[in-house]
């Protein structure tokens, strides 16, 4: 082996060297810049849905005109769902006692 080629040979193990470590920096580039586009991707999936929200709450609010219109509409809806569960609650009741007197 020739001197020359000696020198050539630890050149291109060297310029080998060098552009796998540029294709490994470049992959990890890469898979940070993907982690970043699907991070971005939820975030956005995230405000979309708060901003669907907002909008369906913002147009219950104008077709009511008055937002104390619809608290005391929400008031009264969550009365109702109280109500329907003290009602059930006795029901419940009433059937333990019954199936105790029963036995």
């Amino acid at each position: 082996v020739t001197s020359a080629e000696s020198l050539l040979t630890r050149e291109l193990h060297a310029l080998t060297t060098e552009l796998h470590a540029q294709s490994l920096h470049k992959a990890s580039t890469l898979r940070n810049s993907q982690k970043q586009l699907v991070d971005n991707a939820i975030e956005l999936s995230s405000a979309t849905k708060l901003q669907k929200d907002y909008h369906f709450f913002r147009e219950e609010v104008e077709m009511l005109g008055d937002p104390e219109e619809w608290l005391d509409l929400m008031k009264c809806k969550l009365t109702s769902i109280s109500n329907e569960l003290e009602y059930a609650d006795n029901q419940l009741a009433n059937l333990k006692s019954s199936q105790e007197e029963a036995k």
